[in-house]
């Protein structure tokens, strides 16, 4: 199995999309959320990188997540930019799920 952690960030971008196994309406829809001047300008602040591919730690991207998850630009806009985080972790753990609810063990 290819180790996804170790290749160039672009190579993985490039592999990222290629594995997607999606629409090309809701591929193009990632691609346009992952490269939006919103995540990227978050990613400067953050995270001091302007590409979401040049992250592989899992806990780094799921702080990420956690913190456009709940943003209102990301509510806004139909949680776009989390979906396509969540996308990219799953892909970096081999197409496991990564991380808890927030209300994880809370009665609903």
């Amino acid at each position: 199995m290819l180790d996804v952690k170790s290749l160039t960030p672009s190579r993985r971008k490039a592999d990222f999309y290629e594995s997607l196994k999606l629409s090309p309406t809701t591929t193009s829809n990632y691609r346009s959320a992952l490269q939006s001047s919103f995540l990227s300008s978050f990613l400067k602040g953050q995270y001091n990188t302007l590409d979401v591919f040049e992250i592989v730690d899992l806990e780094a991207l799921w702080d990420l997540y956690s913190k456009i998850n709940l943003h209102p630009k990301n509510i806004s806009n139909h949680r776009a930019y989390s979906a396509a985080i969540m996308k990219y972790i799953r892909y970096l753990n081999q197409g496991v799920k990564y991380g808890k609810r927030i209300d994880f063990g809370k009665s609903r």
